[in-house]
């Protein structure tokens, strides 16, 4: 039975909400032209001066936030700088992908939030997020439930493997879900009944007596989401959350399975 599935995702990917309501730095967001609405006014900061400027000039609100979108991730970029064009593409990534989780959270939820562009960037009235914090948490330990038993049925099925013997020699990795663990597929390549297929963490894999059974997309350049092995009657599966960012900088998810024989793993 396939546990990890998209509709899954949708209530592990709620951490991230919870990430940005818990940021303890802080940083200003300026109104210069009114748009103010959908903040409650003790949360907004106005300033009014009387310099020699325009009435528009002399006033502006400032709304203090949570930093969640953060302008460069060194582990991104291996700590080199990052050009703007990619500044604006990392920032890009980060919004609208907390704008589409924001859309999983339930109608009931939703409709109490006055602007989902502000909760993307870590407002809500109190109560509101006070209640979307609540059914995140409620979710997310669901879903962690559910990926703690995934994980250890996967490690119950490698049984057999010949990746299973190696694991107990293996100096770091001890299981599957964690040779998968953050890990991206460079390169599948079916020959004859073998599949082959390499890692971003330098392990090729070897799959004897392959069976494609579900290919939603091209595996090559796709980052493991997660992964869920079954023991069969005649054979192993492994089924594979995918995740790809497409053109729009959005994150979306794809199966693959497949049915195999035995597994093998070298670093090659």
């Amino acid at each position: 039975m396939k546990r990890l599935t998209k509709e899954w995702v949708k209530d592990y990917e709620l951490q991230e909400l919870i990430s940005i309501f818990s940021s303890k730095k802080k940083v200003p967001f300026a109104f210069t032209n009114g748009g103010t609405e959908s903040v409650a006014e003790k949360d907004l900061i106005t300033v009014k001066t009387d310099f020699n400027l325009t009435n528009k000039e002399n006033e502006i609100s400032f709304l203090i936030l949570p930093e969640v979108l953060f302008f460069d991730y060194d582990f991104l970029s291996g700590n080199r700088e990052m050009n703007d064009e990619e500044l604006k593409n990392n920032l890009l990534f980060q919004y609208k992908n907390l704008l589409r989780i924001i859309t999983y959270l339930p109608d009931n939820l939703l409709s109490r939030v006055k602007d989902k562009r502000l909760l993307a960037l870590g407002y809500a009235e109190s109560e509101v997020k006070k209640e979307i914090l609540s059914y995140a948490k409620k979710q997310c330990r669901k879903a962690y439930k559910i990926y703690e038993k995934a994980c250890d049925k996967s490690v119950e099925a490698e049984q057999g493997l010949t990746i299973h013997k190696q694991f107990e020699k293996h100096p770091y990795t001890h299981s599957l879900p964690l040779l998968f663990d953050e890990t991206a597929i460079t390169k599948a390549e079916v020959v004859n009944d073998k599949m082959y297929l390499k890692l971003d963490n330098y392990t090729k894999l070897t799959f004897s007596g392959i069976k494609i059974l579900e290919e939603e997309i091209s595996v090559d350049n796709t980052d493991v989401k997660m992964i869920e092995l079954h023991k069969k009657q005649d054979c192993h599966e492994l089924h594979l959350l995918l995740e790809k960012i497409d053109e729009n900088f959005i994150k979306n998810y794809y199966y693959a399975t497949y049915a195999f024989k035995d597994l093998k793993m070298s670093s090659k």
